[in-house]
């Protein structure tokens, strides 16, 4: 009975955060809040490594999947063998801790308050790690679509934007590199990212997390060679060679992924 209340819970807190942040992400990119969409504000504060706004279009997908896990999912946990609800009754929380913490960090990057997004953002990051590491990477291919690369995306793309959102901070903060010349830090950030994939393509072959990081890479890119005109060369190098890196851990991952087994002797 006390899992069935828990259950019962976790369906309507999980739905309810979920619609939070879907509807403030909504609002911020239709209305938008405070006069400005996400983009906007990023490029107010000018630096090398912010994403254009046509980055933003991997939350489509991202939101995309979200909604089939709540629906497929949370929505359905009191259908599901008694073993597998404990795991996903605490993978709803989680859920439900993630969608708060997104929505409350839109809103205050909408308003500008560069020190609570930090923050937020840094709460974000870890519980949706927590998340991501408490589904199995090892279930069957017709369940993983489902269970995890929602997650994948939405923690790759959340990466992403932790490194964008500290970028931003300094920026807002008049800090000017230490005496470091910004194309340098900036190709710092970009052998992070592709450290990071590497990570999560080796530990957990992740194809979903890295191919987000090479998507974001590529809005960069297109930063510096259309919007920007080739102004920093040495970005522009670094972010092809980082996609290129990224790229062949990719194609090494479906090697070992689809690599055939040897026969045993007989």
């Amino acid at each position: 009975m006390r899992l069935n209340n828990h259950v019962r819970l976790v369906q309507v807190a999980s739905v309810t955060a979920f619609t939070f942040m879907l509807t403030i992400f909504c609002l911020s990119t239709t209305v938008p809040l405070n006069g400005r969409n996400p983009a906007q504000i990023s490029d107010h504060y000018a630096n090398l490594f912010a994403p254009p706004g046509l980055a933003f279009l991997i939350w489509g997908p991202i939101f995309l999947l979200l909604i089939i896990y709540t629906v497929r999912l949370q929505m359905r946990l009191n259908r599901l063998p008694d073993e597998t609800r404990p795991r996903l009754v605490r993978q709803g929380w989680l859920f439900t801790l993630t969608s708060l913490l997104n929505g409350g960090w839109l809103l205050a990057w909408h308003l500008e308050q560069m020190r609570l997004t930090m923050g937020l953002m840094i709460m974000l990051l870890v519980f949706l790690l927590m998340l991501y590491l408490d589904v199995p990477p090892d279930l069957p291919l017709r369940r993983r679509w489902l269970r995890r690369l929602p997650f994948s995306l939405y923690l790759g793309w959340v990466s992403v934007t932790a490194l964008a959102n500290t970028t931003i901070f300094l920026v807002s903060m008049n800090w000017q590199g230490g005496g470091i010349d910004q194309q340098i830090w900036t190709l710092l950030l970009i052998a992070a990212m592709t450290l990071l994939g590497w990570i999560f393509l080796a530990r957990f072959r992740d194809i979903g997390f890295a191919l987000v990081l090479i998507l974001a890479l590529a809005s960069i890119l297109y930063r510096h060679v259309v919007l920007l005109d080739l102004a920093w060369p040495a970005v522009v190098y670094g972010i092809c060679a980082a996609i290129g890196l990224l790229a062949g851990g990719m194609l090494l991952a479906l090697f070992h992924a689809f690599k055939l087994k040897p026969v045993p002797e007989t």
